[in-house]
């Protein structure tokens, strides 16, 4: 999938599309559910995992001619695709409401790529869920320039670490623009999964400590710890890091069980379309229409889980028929 994790000319791998389903999907519901212990459960690492996921697919960047090829396909993948999908929100109200000003308003959306900004934390209410995209976008960067400048990726997270703890103290007072802030946060996690892969390549989750981690994980949840990066809640500053990096593990795991069971390795399915599912998410118009009409926290979860799922199979319905279109006309051309 172009934008949540780089697999070049790699055959994908099942069980990371499993974990990605399941985060999606848990985004989609946890937008709308409001009971404290599944939100707390879904919060706890369903946004953190994307970017942990990335880290353990991507390859090392040891060169700034990789770096330069990173860039460019990140340009145009997600920050590119993020200030699009703001501008199309943007003309949504305005078709709705007329009261909006569409390049102001749309500058401002991805200027800032957060749904406030401000020390007062102003409003703007076209990013939606495209923070992740800037966030992404960034923490991708700053994650692979890194590897670049010191020539190893061993120590970052270190680095990373401790840029993460001062950007969670700095975003209580100030929200940076472009979601630079939720970036280094970001940044870390991807180092995280790549920190995790090394682990898991040499086997060195054991049962005691798989036990602990989700010993540690659960505590948390029925604390009702959980971060929030889209808001920059980090309950008790770093632990709540540590929760979602805990949770994220566990997901992982189970993951890897899910693929070998026949009905639940199904979800794998939607792995490769996350990013159009978030696209779909972002542009349903639930939030700026039909969400009114809904008074159940859970009647909307499911009824909005289902529109952004038949709005995927029209969309890659259409992409296959312009694919089909395309493909004979070249092959009609060739003759």
């Amino acid at each position: 999938m172009k934008g949540f994790n780089i697999l070049v000319n790699r055959k994908r791998i099942v069980w990371v599309d499993i974990a990605k389903a399941i985060a999606i999907i848990l985004m989609i519901v946890g937008h709308e559910i409001k009971n404290v212990w599944i939100s707390t459960f879904i919060f706890s690492f369903h946004m953190p995992l994307f970017f942990i996921l990335s880290g353990y697919t991507s390859s090392e960047v040891n060169n700034s001619k990789k770096l330069k090829r990173n860039v460019k396909k990140l340009l145009k993948n997600s920050w590119l695709l993020a200030a699009l999908m703001i501008l199309l929100l943007t003309v949504q109200q305005w078709i709705l409401y007329k009261d909006v000003n569409i390049w102001q308003d749309s500058l401002k959306g991805i200027f800032w790529g957060s749904n406030f900004y401000g020390k007062d934390g102003v409003q703007v209410s076209n990013v939606g869920v495209m923070w992740f995209m800037f966030a992404f976008f960034w923490a991708k960067i700053i994650y692979d320039s890194l590897q670049v400048l010191l020539h190893s990726n061993k120590y970052n997270g270190f680095i990373l670490g401790i840029l993460a703890y001062v950007s969670i103290i700095f975003s209580k007072y100030y929200w940076l623009p472009q979601a630079l802030d939720v970036a280094v946060v970001a940044a870390f996690f991807m180092w995280c999964g790549w920190y995790i892969k090394k682990f898991d390549d040499k086997n060195k989750f054991n049962i005691p400590l798989s036990l602990s981690i989700t010993f540690f994980w659960i505590m948390c949840v029925l604390a009702k710890i959980h971060i929030e990066l889209a808001t920059r809640s980090y309950p008790l500053q770093f632990v709540s890091v540590i929760e979602a990096i805990a949770g994220s593990i566990v997901i992982i795991y189970l993951s890897k069980k899910c693929e070998n069971l026949n009905l639940l390795s199904k979800l794998s399915i939607l792995g490769p379309h996350t990013l159009a599912i978030l696209c779909i998410h972002h542009l349903d118009l639930y939030w700026i229409w039909w969400s009114k009409f809904i008074n159940s926290n859970i009647i909307a979860a499911i009824i909005r889980l289902f529109i952004d799922m038949l709005l995927l199979v029209i969309v890659l319905w259409i992409k296959k028929i312009y694919k089909n279109i395309f493909n004979g006309n070249y092959e009609l051309f060739n003759k």
